[in-house]
C-alpha cells in the first residue's frame, strides 16, 4: 500500500502521539508498504535530519500550548507532491491544522480515511487561554469538544481509539461510526536492559544522585497540570516520615516543571526528588533500568505509552485508577493500582520490604503484547477495511449557480460533502441535477475538470495583463506547485484549441514588434527561443520575413544616430552604428546595406571644431599626469580612438603651439 500518515506532531517531538506516528511509519516500511508523512515543521533552532519522505508545513507556534504547531490548513506545493505519491489510503493522527489538511487531501484524491482518536481533549480545556481560567466555561467547552470529536469521528472511513475507555467516551459523545480499538505498539528492544551500555548506565546513575540503598522511583512524560505529579511528590514526606530511604527521578519538561520544584521544597522532600529535564530517546530506556519502579496519578492517558515502556523495560507500574489502563496495568501482578498520595506511600513501604523480582518479570512479558509487530498487523486490517468500505459512488446533493457560467456541485459520499466547482457546458455534459448518482470514474472525470477549469481560469486572468507563449504560461503554472503535468497539459491544450495561446502567432507578432523597437530579426530570434518558440516556427518565421523590411529598419536607425550626431568623426559615427545595430541584432550585410543607403557625409568645419574641443579636454586631462613627451602620446591616441585623423590631430596640435615629435 501506499499511506499518508498526517500528524501534526513528529520526531524530533517527544511525545506519544510523535512516537506512535513513527513507530507506526517504520513498521510500515519495514513490510514493504511506501508511507508519506505529512506534519508541521520542525522547531526553530532544533538540529534533525528528516527522512526524505516526510512533508513539513510552515506554521505558527502556539506558546500557551506547550509550543504546539498549528500548520496552514492547505498548501499547494505539499498536494503536488501528495498527488505524485498516488496514495491508497490517509491515516489522520489529529483533529487539527494538519488533519485537516488530510482529509481535504482524502477528498481531493478520493480515497479512504482512517482517524485515530489520541487524545481526551476534555481534559485540555483548561489549555485555553483566558477561558480555561474560568470554571464556569468548562462545560462549555467540553460540549465543543464533544460536537468536535463527533463530526471528525463520524467523517471518516474508519475510525481508531487506542483503549476501551477512549471508545467509551466517543460512543457517549454519540459517534455512529465503527470503532476499532488498536493499542499503539513499541519498538520494546529499545526499552531491553540486556542492550545497555554499562558505562553510560553508571553515568546516569551518578548523574542522578542515586545510592546503592535507595528504592527509586521515575515518572517520565510531559510535565503539565493533568499529568499530576504533584500526587506522587506528596507522597514523599509520608515516606520520609517513616524513614523510608526514597528517591523520585522526574524526567521531562513542560509548562508545570516549576511548581513541582517549588512543591518539593515546601514539602520539604527538594532532597528526595530529581528534575533531570526532557530526554532524548536514544537515553530514556537508561532512566526506566536506573529506577526500581515507574509511578503516575495521571488519569488523562488514552493508552500510556510511557507505563508500557516501563514495563518492556523490566519495571512494574504505580498508577492511579483509570479505565483507560485496566489492560495494561493488572493489580498486583505487573504493578499496582493507588487511590491517592497516602495509599501510593503505602504501596512504596510494602515494595521496598518485599522482592518485586516477580512483579518486573510479569512487567516484562506482558509488555510484549504491545510490540509494534502486533501494532502494525493490527492496523493494517483495519486499513484493508477501510480500503473495502470506501463507497466510490456519490449523488448530486445541490447545484448552485455562481458568476462567470460557473457552478458548485456538492455530492454525498460516506457521510461527507463533496464540493467541485464546474462550468455550465460540463453540467449539461453529464447531465448532472439534483439526486443523480455518480459512479467513480465519471467522478474523477470531474475532478479533473475541475481542475483543468480552475488552471484555465488562472491562466485567463494572465492573459488578460499580456500574451505568453506555451512554455511561458507552463512555467507559471508550474509555479504555483497546484496543478500537476497532466492537468496543465489539459489547460495548455484548451488554451490553445480556443488560440489563446499560439506560439506562431506570438512569434508574428513579436518580430513585428521588434522592427518597430529597432530590432534586427536575429536578436528578436535569440528572444523567442528563450521563450520557447520552436525551431519550426522560428525557420518559418524568419523565411516569411522580408530581407528588404529588414534592410529600411536597419537604415531608419542609421538615419536617426546621423541625424543626432554631434560629438563624433565620421569614421568614428560609421563605427557606432556598427555596434549599435549589431548589438540590436541585425546581420553584416544588412548593417553594410543600411550604411550603403544614408549619405554620410564629411563635414570638415564639423570635424575641425569638433577636434578643437576634444584636443583642450585631452589636454587638460594628461597635463599634470605626464611630462610634455608622454602627455603628448596619450593625447593622440586617444583622440585616435575617438576616430580623428593622425595629421588632424598633429596640425591641431600645432597650431595650439605644442611641439610635435615627427617621428610620433
Amino acid at each position: 500500500m501506499r499511506i499518508g500518515i498526517f500528524t501534526d506532531t513528529y520526531l524530533p517531538d517527544i511525545n506519544g502521539v510523535a512516537t506512535a506516528s513513527h513507530i507506526l511509519r517504520n513498521e510500515l516500511v519495514k513490510h514493504g508498504h511506501e508511507v508519506l508523512v505529512v506534519t508541521t515543521e520542525i522547531k526553530e533552532g532544533t538540529t534533525y535530519e528528516d527522512d526524505p519522505n516526510v512533508i513539513r508545513l510552515s506554521g505558527i507556534e502556539m506558546k500557551w500550548l506547550y509550543d504546539y504547531r498549528l500548520a496552514n490548513f492547505y498548501s499547494a506545493k505539499a498536494m503536488k507532491m501528495i498527488r505524485q505519491a498516488n496514495l491508497d489510503l490517509i491515516h489522520v493522527q489529529t483533529e487539527f491544522s494538519v488533519g485537516i489538511f488530510g482529509k481535504i487531501a482524502a477528498q481531493i484524491l478520493n480515497i479512504p480515511v482512517v482517524y485515530t482518536y489520541h487524545t481526551q481533549y476534555e481534559d485540555y480545556v483548561h489549555y485555553l487561554p483566558v477561558f480555561g481560567k474560568m470554571e464556569s466555561t468548562e462545560p462549555f467547552l467540553k460540549k465543543i469538544v464533544e460536537k468536535v470529536s463527533r463530526i471528525y469521528g463520524d467523517n471518516c472511513t474508519e475510525l481508531i481509539a487506542p483503549s476501551q475507555k477512549t471508545k467509551d467516551i466517543l460512543i457517549r459523545y454519540g459517534i455512529e461510526n465503527n470503532i476499532h480499538v488498536v493499542p499503539t505498539g513499541l519498538e520494546l528492544d529499545k526499552f531491553n536492559p540486556k542492550y545497555d551500555d554499562p558505562q553510560l548506565l553508571a553515568q546516569i546513575k551518578a548523574e542522578c544522585g542515586i545510592q546503592e540503598d535507595q528504592f527509586v522511583m521515575i515518572f517520565l512524560g510531559r510535565i503539565a497540570k493533568e499529568k499530576s505529579v504533584d500526587v506522587i511528590i506528596s507522597s514523599l514526606p509520608i515516606l520520609k516520615a517513616k524513614g523510608i530511604n526514597v528517591r523520585l527521578l522526574v524526567v521531562g519538561g513542560g509548562p508545570g516543571l516549576d511548581e513541582l520544584k517549588q512543591q518539593a521544597i515546601d514539602e520539604n522532600v527538594n532532597d528526595m526528588v530529581y528534575f533531570a529535564g526532557p530526554k532524548t530517546a536514544e537515553y530514556v530506556p537508561y532512566y526506566y533500568h536506573i529506577s526500581d519502579v515507574f509511578a503516575s496519578a495521571s488519569i488523562t492517558e488514552t493508552q500510556g505509552l510511557t507505563f508500557i515502556e516501563a514495563m518492556a523495560s523490566g519495571i512494574p507500574v504505580l498508577a492511579r485508577h483509570d479505565k483507560n489502563l485496566e489492560g495494561v496495568i493488572k493489580d498486583q501482578f505487573n504493578g499496582y493500582f493507588f487511590k491517592d498520595s497516602e495509599n501510593l506511600a503505602a504501596i512504596v513501604e510494602k515494595m521496598v520490604s518485599e522482592s518485586i523480582d516477580e512483579l518486573k518479570k510479569n512487567a516484562f512479558e506482558d509488555a510484549k503484547q504491545y510490540s509494534s509487530e502486533i501494532f502494525y498487523q493490527k492496523m493494517i486490517e483495519v486499513y484493508k477495511k477501510a480500503i473495502i468500505h470506501k463507497h466510490y459512488s456519490y449523488r448530486v446533493s445541490s447545484i448552485t449557480q455562481k458568476a462567470n457560467n460557473m457552478y458548485t456541485v456538492v455530492l454525498k459520499s460516506d457521510n461527507m460533502d463533496l464540493s467541485l466547482n464546474l462550468p455550465e457546458l460540463v453540467i449539461l455534459q453529464h447531465g448532472l441535477e439534483k439526486g443523480k448518482l455518480i459512479e467513480r470514474d465519471e467522478f474523477e472525470d470531474l475532478k479533473d475538470y475541475e481542475f483543468v477549469s480552475k488552471g484555465y481560469q488562472k491562466a485567463l486572468r494572465l492573459l488578460t495583463n499580456k500574451d505568453y507563449t506555451r512554455k511561458q504560461m507552463k512555467e507559471k503554472l508550474e509555479r504555483s506547485e497546484e496543478y500537476d503535468d497532466l492537468h496543465i497539459d489539459m489547460i495548455l491544450q484548451h488554451l490553445e484549441n480556443k488560440h489563446l495561446i499560439d506560439d506562431e502567432a506570438y512569434a508574428n507578432d513579436y518580430i513585428n514588434r521588434s522592427r518597430k523597437m529597432g530590432l534586427g530579426v536575429r536578436k528578436a530570434l535569440v528572444k523567442l527561443r528563450e521563450r520557447g518558440i520552436s525551431q519550426e516556427i522560428l525557420e518559418k518565421v524568419r523565411n516569411n520575413y522580408s530581407r528588404d523590411i529588414e534592410v529600411e529598419n536597419a537604415t531608419e536607425t542609421v538615419r536617426k544616430i546621423y541625424k543626432q550626431n554631434k560629438t563624433r568623426t565620421k569614421s568614428a559615427l560609421i563605427r557606432n552604428i556598427r555596434d549599435r545595430l549589431f548589438f540590436n541584432g541585425f546581420e553584416s550585410d544588412v548593417i553594410d546595406q543600411a550604411i550603403e543607403n544614408v549619405n554620410i557625409e564629411r563635414n570638415h568645419d564639423f570635424e575641425k571644431n569638433l577636434l578643437v574641443k576634444e584636443l583642450d579636454k585631452a589636454y587638460k586631462k594628461y597635463e599634470k599626469k605626464y611630462d610634455d613627451y608622454e602627455r603628448d602620446k596619450h593625447i593622440i591616441a586617444s583622440l585616435m580612438r575617438k576616430g580623428f585623423e593622425y595629421d588632424a590631430i598633429k596640425e591641431s596640435m600645432q597650431e595650439r603651439g605644442q611641439n610635435i615629435d615627427s617621428d610620433d
